[in-house]
């Protein structure tokens, strides 16, 4: 076991975190490369009213399901594998644990590119370098990232609470160095109303089934609301930041922008090191998500610290040999796909749980396991553009856990009545 638990009585070590730690940890993993991508994605086909709109109202839905997840979990201070087991089955438990290794795997290996490539844009304004160098540099974030995990929980919540303000600071200073002509295209954009809405739930609802694995270690229930407010506040600004930004982020980092002197070196300065404390924060909190699933897949030999540190030399290692032949960005958002469907289960199953008023039977561990199954198959398909295209991936799971789910409940209520 690691140093969170206590194996006999399940308690953790780590459960005094103040409301600013845990909002960090989340923030230190929005602020950075997501939110850049997620804001460009709104910022693409909508004017600034509408893209913030879209940030509000989202924002606010998203704040409304991760108090419901925390509802579910926080009073037994489970993780998100617990949630599992408890709503899924001991099967669906273990299928859950593989897919967090498989989520971190292919974001990991997505983010470190992501970070690798922009890095070497800004420094050596090429992005064809030798190999030698792309090895350098992934090798070298991999292992301090890595580092930072050997320490567990405590050493990442100071990383964090460290990390998010430093890159709140690189966000502003991007933000007041930007070329105000490279800001005119923002505001040239065609209206299309809710414009990367669906996008933005689901984005925030594969973040928000990893939500009680981290907000487990706070003091106490009181603290975790607090944090949660905190973070969906700060996130709302940032993505403020983040339409205001985004597109030109985008544009110096893989466009024409080579030639940096005076302000513009402050800002490559600036995006450079936003590029690696965003990097390596996200590669943190990854490899902590995944050692849930590894605790329960592991032998025993290889869990407490070593567990962490397998997990991120091994990272690491499968980035710089396979990284440049491995599908990652849609291995990533696939598992991505079956994240959102885990939190909408989840939210189901809890919606179903409090109106019984009575434990969740082994029928509706496997009702609940076969439609997260399905919804994600049918995604998956949609994914690779086999069928039902036309429809966006968090509306067809939704159809499918209503339909599904609540068919098997009426099927157990029968079932009982007889």
């Amino acid at each position: 076991m690691t140093q969170e638990k206590v194996s006999e009585n399940n308690t953790l070590t780590d459960k005094q975190q103040t409301a600013w730690q845990l909002s960090s940890i989340q923030l230190v993993v929005w602020s950075g490369l997501p939110l850049i991508t997620t804001s460009f994605v709104i910022s693409q086909k909508n004017s600034l009213l509408g893209a913030l709109l879209t940030l509000f109202i989202g924002n606010l839905i998203l704040g409304i399901i991760r108090f419901g997840v925390l509802s579910m979990s926080y009073k037994k201070r489970h993780s998100t594998l617990d949630l599992a087991g408890n709503y899924m089955g001991k099967c669906g438990r273990y299928i859950i644990a593989i897919l967090l290794l498989a989520s971190t795997l292919f974001w990991f290996t997505e983010l470190m590119s992501i970070g690798t490539r922009s890095i070497i844009k800004l420094i050596f304004q090429n992005e064809n370098v030798k190999s030698n160098q792309w090895i350098r540099i992934s090798v070298l974030l991999g292992i301090i990232s890595t580092l930072f995990c050997i320490g567990n929980m405590k050493l990442i919540r100071r990383l964090c609470t460290f990390t998010f303000p430093v890159l709140l600071i690189f966000l502003i200073i991007c933000t007041y160095f930007i070329p105000v002509s490279e800001i005119n295209m923002i505001q040239a954009q065609p209206y299309i109303p809710f414009s990367g809405f669906g996008f933005l739930i689901a984005t925030g609802l594969g973040v928000t089934a990893d939500f009680p694995t981290f907000f487990r270690h706070g003091a106490s229930w009181k603290t975790a609301i607090r944090a949660l407010i905190a973070t969906q506040i700060i996130c709302l600004g940032l993505g403020v930041i983040g339409i205001y930004i985004a597109p030109v982020f985008f544009e110096l980092m893989h466009g024409h922008a080579n030639d940096w002197t005076g302000t513009t070196l402050i800002l490559k300065y600036a995006l450079l090191g936003f590029t690696i404390l965003s990097t390596m924060s996200s590669n943190v909190t990854n490899i902590y998500s995944a050692s849930v699933g590894w605790e329960l897949l592991a032998p025993e030999s290889f869990l407490g610290k070593k567990e962490l540190l397998i997990l991120g030399l091994g990272l690491t290692t499968v980035f710089t040999t396979v990284g440049d032949f491995l599908p990652a960005k849609q291995f990533a958002e696939a598992t991505d796909l079956a994240l959102v469907n885990l939190a909408c289960i989840f939210i189901f199953a809890y919606i179903v749980k409090l109106k019984r008023t009575n434990q969740v039977s082994s029928i509706d561990q496997l009702v609940y396991l076969t439609t997260w199954i399905l919804a994600t198959i049918i995604n998956s398909l949609q994914f690779y553009n086999v069928c039902l295209t036309q429809f966006s991936y968090l509306s067809t799971s939704l159809l499918i856990i209503t339909v599904v789910g609540g068919a098997g409940s009426l099927v157990r209520k029968y079932k009982k009545k007889r």
